[in-house]
């Protein structure tokens, strides 16, 4: 008897009906069983339960990824939600599967317009229009795209004529609600470039009236009122916007800048208190109780901070004691200690500020409190040149906390200085999860794809940290040099003027874009620049206006004018070496070494102290051929100053141009032994090193410089330059490669070269060509450039441009260089012309 025949035939009854209903089961194919996912989610929907309905609608995709009708159901559901993102992916995946499916074109293109992301409504906006021409959303999408057609265009006509339209529609009432807001963007857009400031903040208020929570719309409401001056405007606009968005800190900084500039800042530290009294939430109330701190150690110094500081902590230490006691971590009483620590810190008493970090932490037990505390002790062990130190503190809080930001950008940073910026990218991605507005997350981001080369990538990075911050200074600031160094003038320009309508005044933005205005040849703005700057009074900004004012002239080609101006700036600030400074430069510039050495000579006289001075004068010196007068000068400083970096650096210059190279390095000796980790010091000696054939010691000596200064692109470049020229093994190239990332896409002709010639040993032609093409052009007397492009032509079979190529490399090198290069550039000349048949003689 079988052990099933001896259970009772009630139980063998149920066990029989079990596996039938389980062969059943079985026998369903996967798509009644989707549909029966489906079925079960679209009266989940029905009943308006959105969450269980997108379990069940995953559930479909397990069973049959290409459902059609699911993935609409899905991805209007998620639409619902206001999950536009994801929505936007599962429609992406509907238009792949049906192209011309008017569901997915319209949602795709009204998707983008929302979000003004101009690249996808073009990619999308066209198929809609042409598979339902006479839809509503049609008509809007075209009006946008020819909008956006007349603006890249720079043609104002038809700009204001699109407006029209998009006016006409408004004021007929033909347009639904949602439509509504796109064609005020248009008005807006259109009145803010016509620089019609009461149309754009009409047109501002209906779009807001109709998405209040649009916070692209708010900040552009309070960009116009700061553009326009009213200021008392702007700030009851900012104390509205905290109102609306209280979650976002970035306003409470804001509006405290505001004050600030307007010099108002006993108003802002009020500001401060009034809303820190009213604030309920302990841990805000909190937070801002540090930003106060922080506010008064930046505006009246760290002894008002720290004044404050023991003003919180003695209403706060009963309070303290309890929570300590009772075991629940650490308490916010706890927490100001560790701001005072980092205040006592920065006034200079670091060990007794450690000491008292390090003993917080003895005291209490793991917690979010103490991660945060372990992250500020790495920070000041990295000042004191701990890093060890600093980072077992930042392990052991990922240890215990995956997730915690602070940690996770400080071991990004890290990791993209050892050249692992992929990793870092996944650390950052973390950080980013939590708060997609990051700032430092962002700016960090990009610079690890600014590491691995993706330029385009770090741009992106750059300016999202912008948007995060609200146009704040320094993101600002970095976006803009990004958009330079690729020449990107009018962009930057734009950058730098919305940063300005938030912090209007601010002298590093001002000097910026007038040095802008000068590259760009714009001298009524660069004017306007300079006055700004002057009206401030202060001395260090009238400076700058005066440096914009000089370099104005000489751009202008007004040199006598820019000399006459100089002259009146000696005169009159006698005590100023920068203005007698920039006096000898435009002498110079102008051809008049004579009247340079004496306005040097005068400026010494006058200021017989000024170490700065005397070097100049000697430069000027070594210009007008008396190498011997500047030698003394040069010497005679270094005998009061032994650390004086530039008068030794001039001192081996200068032998060099005498010609003794052996006197050089005797110098340069001397300079190592007073400075032995000075890293100009040994990016000479490297120099020397590679001109003496001693490859590797070079090598070593760069390979020391690039861990000191892994953020160096020119030491980045020479190192990978001499790994990938001059060793052969794959270790070298590899690490050449990982070093040489960063110049992928360079303007500067060395580094491209250099990332030209690792792609070639890659294996990697054609990005190998695009880079070494320009490189030759530019180092047309450099023989080993032009042997990079040869081979490049020959891995490429273009055998005729090859030779032109390698012929060229020889005759640059002439008959009596023996360097391997060239020898193989005759070797690999001698293999082409044997396959290539000669002429045929008529």
């Amino acid at each position: 008897m079988t052990a099933f025949s001896r259970l009772p035939f009630a139980l063998r009854l149920g066990t029989m009906l079990l596996v039938s209903g389980l062969f059943l089961a079985a026998c369903e194919s996967s798509e009644e069983r989707a549909a029966k996912h489906h079925k079960s989610a679209l009266e989940l929907i029905e009943k308006g339960d959105l969450d269980r309905a997108l379990v069940e609608l995953r559930n479909v995709f397990r069973l049959d990824a290409t459902n059609v009708a699911a993935r609409r159901d899905f991805a209007r559901t998620l639409r619902t939600m206001g999950r536009r993102d994801q929505a936007f992916a599962q429609y992406l995946r509907l238009a792949e599967q049906i192209p011309n499916d008017l569901e997915a074109l319209t949602a795709l293109s009204t998707l983008a317009l929302d979000a003004q992301d101009w690249k996808t409504l073009r990619l999308y906006g066209p198929r809609l229009m042409t598979v339902a021409p006479d839809d509503p959303q049609s008509f809007l999408i075209d009006l946008n795209l020819r909008y956006l057609d007349a603006v890249e265009a720079d043609d104002p006509v038809r700009r204001r004529a699109v407006a029209a339209e998009a006016q006409e529609k408004l004021t007929a009432q033909a347009a639904p609600e949602p439509d509504r807001l796109s064609l005020y963007r248009i008005l807006v857009d259109a009145a803010v470039r016509d620089r019609d400031t009461p149309a754009a903040l009409a047109a501002l208020d209906q779009a807001i009236t109709l998405d209040p929570e649009n916070r692209v719309l708010w900040n552009t409401r309070l960009s116009l009122l700061i553009e326009a001056q009213r200021l008392d405007e702007v700030e009851a606009l900012l104390k509205e916007m905290r109102t609306r968005f209280p979650t976002d800190d970035e306003l409470t900084a804001t509006l405290l800048r505001f004050y600030v500039v307007r010099g108002q800042p006993d108003r802002a530290e009020a500001f401060l208190r009034e809303v820190i009294a009213v604030e309920a939430d302990p841990a805000r109330k909190q937070d801002l109780q540090a930003v106060l701190v922080r506010f008064l150690s930046d505006t009246k110094g760290r002894p008002a901070a720290l004044a404050e500081v023991d003003a919180l902590l003695a209403a706060m230490a009963p309070a303290a004691d309890a929570a300590t006691d009772a075991g629940t971590g650490l308490s916010a009483a706890t927490l100001f200690r560790v701001v005072r620590a980092g205040l006592m810190f920065d006034e200079g008493a670091r060990d007794v500020a450690i000491a008292d970090m390090e003993a917080l932490l003895q005291q209490a037990t793991p917690s979010v409190e103490t991660r945060r505390i372990k992250v500020a002790l790495s920070r000041m062990l990295i000042a004191v040149d701990n890093p060890v130190g600093a980072r077992r503190l930042v392990e052991e809080v990922l240890a215990e906390d995956a997730t915690e930001v602070e940690a996770l950008r400080m071991k990004a940073v890290w990791l993209i200085d050892e050249d692992k910026a992929d990793e870092a990218i996944g650390l950052l991605r973390q950080a980013l999860d939590q708060n997609s507005q990051d700032v430092q997350a962002l700016t960090i981001s990009a610079a690890a794809h600014a590491r691995n080369g993706n330029r385009d990538l770090a741009r992106d990075f750059l300016s999202l940290a912008v948007e995060a911050s609200n146009a704040a200074p320094e993101p600002s600031l970095r976006y803009a040099a990004a958009l330079l160094e690729d020449e990107r003038l009018l962009p930057a320009e734009d950058v730098l003027v919305r940063a300005l309508r938030q912090a209007p005044g601010n002298a590093e933005l001002l000097t910026r874009l007038g040095q802008l205005y000068v590259q760009m040849k714009d001298w009524p703005r660069t004017e306007q620049v300079e006055q700004t700057l002057r009206r401030s009074g202060d001395p260090e900004q009238i400076r700058t206006a005066d440096g914009l004012r000089a370099g104005r002239l000489i751009a202008q080609g007004r040199t006598a004018d820019s000399i006459t101006f100089l002259e009146g700036l000696a005169t009159d600030n006698a005590g100023d070496a920068s203005a007698r400074i920039a006096l000898m430069q435009a002498r110079l510039t102008q051809g008049d070494v004579p009247g340079a050495l004496n306005t040097a000579e005068d400026a010494v006289t006058a200021l017989p102290d000024n170490v700065g001075l005397r070097l100049s004068l000697a430069a000027v010196r070594v210009i007008s051929g008396d190498l011997t007068g500047a030698e003394t000068i040069y010497r005679d400083a270094l005998a009061a100053d032994p650390a004086l970096v530039r008068a030794w650096l001039e001192l081996i210059r200068l032998k060099e141009m005498q010609g003794d190279s052996a006197a050089a390095r005797t110098v340069l000796t001397d300079a190592r032994a007073v400075l032995p980790e000075v890293p100009d010091f040994l990016w000479a000696e490297a120099g020397y090193q590679e001109r003496d054939g001693n490859i590797e010691g070079a090598i070593a000596i760069y390979e020391d410089l690039y861990a000191k200064n892994p953020d160096s692109p020119i030491i980045a470049n020479n190192l990978a330059s001499l790994l990938s020229t001059w060793r052969d093994d794959p270790g070298s190239l590899d690490r050449a490669w990982t070093v040489a990332r960063r110049l992928r896409g360079a303007t500067v002709a060395p580094f491209q070269d250099t990332y030209g010639w690792i792609a070639y040993r890659r294996g990697q032609l054609d990005e190998a060509l695009t880079h070494l093409e320009p490189a030759a052009a530019a180092l047309a007397q450099d023989a080993v450039v032009q042997y990079h492009l040869g081979m490049v032509y020959a891995g490429l079979e273009r055998p005729e441009d090859a030779l032109r190529q390698l012929r060229k490399a020889l005759d640059v090198a002439g008959p009596a260089d023996t360097r391997p290069q060239i020898a193989n550039a005759r070797a690999e000349i001698t293999r082409l012309e044997a396959l290539i048949p000669p002429p045929v003689k008529p």
